[in-house]
């Protein structure tokens, strides 16, 4: 009879500690979906991803993605080397017309900060691509892809 006792006394006290425990799930955001430090409800119009090429490592995993008010977000994980995402957001804004092709689609990156600004131009011939370019705009002179392809 008083193992029983015990026996229900020790289910009860389980049962009990089972309703005031909280579980405290930790999401890895970096596994998933880049989202916006400033909103999570940022409506992303285009993204894209690709691996650029890097002089001291095995390549730079780079995801970009536009948003609806003119921001982006850019993350850089150099692969074989440090695993931690390097993350920048700021402004951009598309200028029509590149070179001889009046239709691309030229993508500044914080248009407004001489020192951080970032090119990539979309081809008309080649709407789902964007090429990186130099600091002065113009194409980088490499046999290497520096492509990033839009994500579907």
């Amino acid at each position: 009879m008083k193992i029983s006792h015990v026996l229900f006394l020790f289910a009860a006290l389980v049962i009990a500690s089972c309703g005031k425990k909280k579980v405290q799930l930790k999401a890895n955001p970096e596994k998933y979906a880049l989202t916006h430090p400033d909103s999570v409800n940022k409506k992303v119009i285009e993204s894209y991803s690709g691996t650029i090429p890097c002089a001291d490592c095995e390549g730079i995993k780079t995801t970009l993605n536009f948003y609806a008010d003119n921001t982006f977000l850019m993350e850089d994980i150099y692969l074989g080397k440090n695993s931690t995402p390097f993350r920048s957001t700021g402004h951009y804004n598309i200028e029509r017309g590149y070179g001889k092709d009046n239709n691309a689609s030229l993508f500044v990156l914080n248009d407004s900060i001489p020192e951080k600004k970032k090119f990539y131009v979309r081809y008309s011939a080649k709407p789902n691509r964007l090429f990186m370019l130099d600091r002065d705009a113009k194409p980088i002179q490499s046999k290497m892809e520096f492509v990033l392809k839009r994500l579907e």
